[in-house]
């Protein structure tokens, strides 16, 4: 339980800083920014916290792991193409 905690923790700071609700964000909208949001929120997730994949997946209402994989590895193509990207994960990261 102690990861759900930090996992919401992470939702609740990625809304903070995108402006996306969370509801919004563990919908299963494929709207281009709430999915952006959401895949980012898996990365944190992901690499900061102790949770396994499939308790990741979970939190976010998906119901495989590879979910998670995809979006950590959408996420991590993105700091290619998006300059600012890794200065907005850590000023999400800041926040958590």
């Amino acid at each position: 339980m102690k990861d759900a905690i930090k996992v919401q923790a992470i939702i609740l700071a990625v809304s903070d800083y995108t402006g996306i609700a969370p509801e919004k964000i563990l919908s299963d909208t494929r709207k281009e920014n709430i999915v952006r949001a959401r895949h980012i929120a898996m990365w944190i997730c992901r690499y900061y916290t102790k949770a396994s994949l499939q308790s990741i997946a979970s939190c976010f209402n998906c119901k495989r792991h590879a979910t998670v994989i995809h979006a950590a590895k959408q996420t991590e193509n993105m700091f290619f193409t998006e300059k600012n990207l890794k200065e907005d994960l850590k000023s999400i990261i800041a926040n958590i």
